[in-house]
Formats: structure tokens, C-alpha cells, sequence
């Protein structure tokens, strides 16, 4: 699997990691499936809320909500081609790869959809330059990394 995050959501991304930082920020994705393997972020929301150094939560409120329901409008209602494909959140101090928190999110997200999959992305900034990384969960509990091509 494939995921191409084009330079407008990177440059988002960066901005509010580079406002945040050292406290972990957090928030959603949604992308259009480009085909079986491949997606692009196509929207991105941010939460207000700032986590601490080690920890972020993602706020499911009314601004969460209205986000979601302007982006799936904006698109006519295609779920089959544009939908919520997982959180994203910000390592400032650590690698970028799911800490035992994350994963447990990650399961406990799936648990709770009729997704076949989610996938938590995790970023920094590195001298300036997001880096990431994507990993795929999916309902046999087990995660792989994928490929994630950050647009800069």
C-alpha cells in the first residue's frame, strides 16, 4: 500500500508541528483511494487540543464532527472513494514509530468501525523537514509499516 501526502497537507503539518512542539499534537486523515494499493490525503484536521511531551488524545467534538461532515459533503457522499483512513499525530522527541499506547489505539479504533483497516501516521521535524512514517492495522490485530511518500 501506497500513501502520497501532497505538499498542501505537508506544509500544514509542519506548521503545526512547528507551533507544538515539544507537546505531541494530534488529528485525522481522509483520503481518496486512487486504487486498491494507493491513497492520498485529501483532508486533514487538526485538533485544538495540545497534548504533553509524550502524550496526545484526538477530541471527537462538534468541530470534529462539522470537519467531517463538510469533507464527506464536498464530495458527494462517495464513501467507497473518499473516507477516513486514520489518525495522525506528531513523535516531537521520538522516532516515529507507534509506541504500545498507539497500537492499542489503533486496534481499539478498528474495534469500534466496520473499517477493514486504519492507519496511524506518525511525524516529525527533522532540521525542518517533516519525516514519517504509516503503519497499517487491520482486523487480525496485526500492523505493518507502509509506504508513505510525504510530497516537500
Amino acid at each position: 500500500m501506497k500513501i502520497f501526502v501532497p505538499q498542501k497537507i505537508t506544509n500544514a503539518i509542519q506548521e503545526t508541528i512547528r507551533k507544538t512542539q515539544p507537546k505531541e499534537i494530534k488529528g485525522a486523515f481522509y483520503a481518496k483511494q486512487n486504487n486498491d494499493e494507493s491513497f492520498s490525503i485529501d483532508g486533514l484536521f487538526v485538533s485544538e487540543y495540545i497534548g504533553t511531551n509524550f502524550f496526545c488524545k484526538l477530541l471527537i467534538d462538534k468541530r470534529y464532527r462539522d470537519f467531517e461532515k463538510r469533507y464527506f459533503k464536498e464530495r458527494n457522499y462517495e464513501y467507497k472513494k473518499y473516507n477516513y483512513i486514520g489518525d495522525w499525530h506528531s513523535h516531537p522527541e521520538f522516532a516515529c514509530i507507534p509506541s504500545l499506547y498507539d497500537i492499542n489505539e489503533a486496534n481499539d479504533d478498528l474495534k469500534k468501525s466496520n473499517a477493514n483497516f486504519v492507519v496511524q501516521f506518525i511525524f516529525k521535524l527533522e532540521d525542518g523537514v517533516l519525516i514519517g512514517s504509516a503503519f497499517l492495522f487491520n482486523k487480525k490485530f496485526s500492523s505493518e509499516k507502509i509506504n508513505l511518500i510525504i510530497e516537500q
